[in-house]
């Protein structure tokens, strides 16, 4: 009887030892949430991942068990006390909804490092919102021969009764800069825009910021809008 005491004892022990043991990376985010997104668009987030191991360690696959999520990180060996970044893409599914995608992160060894967890609610085109609207629903600086645009204006209208308040959550300051308002009043627009920078201006790319909205029952909700740009050659003359 003593014995199978000293075996229990010693069994919870080692579980316990176990849950403490500090994980071999921690991330910045476990979860990405894009909130309400159209269904057309590109969306992506960055995640960094920071090293608890004296040991290096490589990364062998990404598997998001969705062909709408892809992942690629800037570095595939993480060194001891250093970090890299994972950038997760979203192009969204066709059918309207909500989605909810864990991705697993593998080292070469097949050992699991991470998990991060995707969120979104995918919206129709018309479709019916109780509090905001954001016009147009995807920021296109797409160009067509010589000529672009470098900035685009959009309007965040407030269909319901009472003031919004709008926090911006997420943006990508390498391909443009941001104009954001803090608040629409009732039943009003607010205006932003949006600027390209000199490497915006120059490539093509799929990116979106992510806003914060509350609406009149204190309830918090974010929204994404896709920014894009594609450069499609002018036409040549034939004769």
């Amino acid at each position: 009887m003593q014995r199978v005491k000293c075996l229990l004892i010693i069994l919870l022990f080692s579980i316990s030892v176990r849950a403490d043991v500090e994980p071999l990376v921690s991330l910045s985010s476990y979860t990405v949430n894009f909130g309400f997104i159209p269904q057309m668009g590109e969306f992506s987030r960055k995640i960094t991942f920071k090293s608890n191991t004296n040991d290096t360690l490589r990364i062998g696959k990404i598997s998001t068990y969705c062909d709408c999520i892809t992942g690629t990180f800037d570095n595939y060996v993480l060194l001891p006390g250093d970090s890299i970044v994972l950038e997760l893409r979203l192009k969204p599914p066709k059918l309207a909804g909500r989605l909810y995608k864990v991705s697993h992160i593998y080292d070469e060894n097949n050992v699991r490092l991470a998990k991060v967890t995707v969120k979104a609610s995918i919206f129709e085109k018309g479709a019916d919102f109780k509090t905001i609207l954001v016009e147009p629903p995807i920021l296109n600086f797409s160009q067509f021969g010589d000529k672009g645009i470098d900035k685009v204006a959009f309007f965040i209208s407030n269909i319901s009764d009472e003031t919004v308040p709008l926090e911006l959550m997420f943006t990508n300051s390498e391909y443009f800069e941001l104009d954001f308002p803090v608040y629409v009043e009732a039943n009003k627009k607010a205006k932003g825009t949006v600027k390209l920078t000199e490497k915006g201006k120059s490539c093509e790319f799929g990116e979106s910021f992510t806003f914060k909205y509350i609406d009149a029952k204190s309830q918090e909700y974010l929204f994404s809008v896709p920014v894009k740009r594609k450069v499609f050659a002018g036409r040549t003359d034939s004769r």
